[in-house]
């Protein structure tokens, strides 16, 4: 929980400003966090679940 707590209270947005941070520190995105075919998936999956269109 220190992460978030660090992040939201810092006087200015730590770089790299929108990354990933771990222990208060960035960190490089796992794998996963950049397969596109996994994430069009789980955009068709989670559209269908809420009976809904996926974004285009």
């Amino acid at each position: 929980m220190r992460t978030p707590l660090a992040l939201a209270a810092a006087d200015t947005a730590p770089e790299p400003n929108g990354g990933f941070f771990s222990d208060s520190r960035p960190v490089a995105p796992s794998a996963l966090a950049g397969d596109d075919e996994l994430a069009r998936l789980v955009c068709e999956r989670t559209a269908r679940l809420l009976e809904t269109a996926p974004l285009a």
